[in-house]
């Protein structure tokens, strides 16, 4: 599967051999948390994958494969929870679902999402993504237009650039921002 995508930029391929995986792993589980485990893994490689903003060369999902990711993220979200996988796995799937609302024009629900990311994130003591998720929820709320400064998102970015642990997310923050259609963000 991540031969397909990385290697061979075949999304199709990828996550046709992806939910195939899901359904063999959830039908033969029985509540094994270890199998359960993979197919979360690979729930959240699907919803990884056909996320647009990441605005991988040789990959554009289609809106089909972008619900499919964003259901898929909410899936590995459930079995973050479910299973008990932490504070930092948790706050990885809050931010997925988040990051697919976003592009696929609810960002004013991404919100939430990206506020429940930054708390686990803080909790698991992962300040990068903490900021990381910080910097999505000024990014949503521009987006949905609950906020109308870009200047509030460059401070953000400029905030992160200080710390070696966030700096490397604010690339990840421009991207999604240009393909939302926020312009005007400066690379600190």
């Amino acid at each position: 599967m991540r031969h397909s995508y990385w290697q061979e930029h075949d999304l199709p391929t990828s996550l046709e051999i992806a939910q195939e995986g899901i359904c063999i792993g959830e039908e033969e589980a029985g509540g094994d948390e270890e199998i359960l485990s993979w197919v979360k893994r690979l729930c959240y490689d699907i919803a990884s994958f056909s996320w647009i903003g990441w605005d991988e060369a040789g990959i554009s999902p289609t809106g089909e494969q972008s619900r499919l990711g964003l259901e898929m993220a909410r899936r590995n979200l459930k079995y973050a929870i479910e299973l008990n996988k932490g504070n930092l796995p948790t706050s990885r799937a809050y931010w997925m679902v988040g990051a697919h609302l976003l592009t696929s024009g609810e960002a004013s629900r991404a919100i939430d999402e990206f506020e429940e990311s930054e708390t686990y994130a803080q909790l698991a003591g992962a300040i990068g993504e903490a900021e990381l998720a910080k910097g999505f929820t000024i990014l949503a709320r521009l987006t949905s237009g609950q906020e109308s400064e870009v200047a509030i998102l460059v401070a953000h970015l400029d905030h992160m650039m200080l710390n070696e642990d966030a700096a490397q997310f604010v690339g990840q923050i421009q991207t999604a921002a240009r393909i939302v259609g926020i312009i005007g963000l400066e690379t600190p």
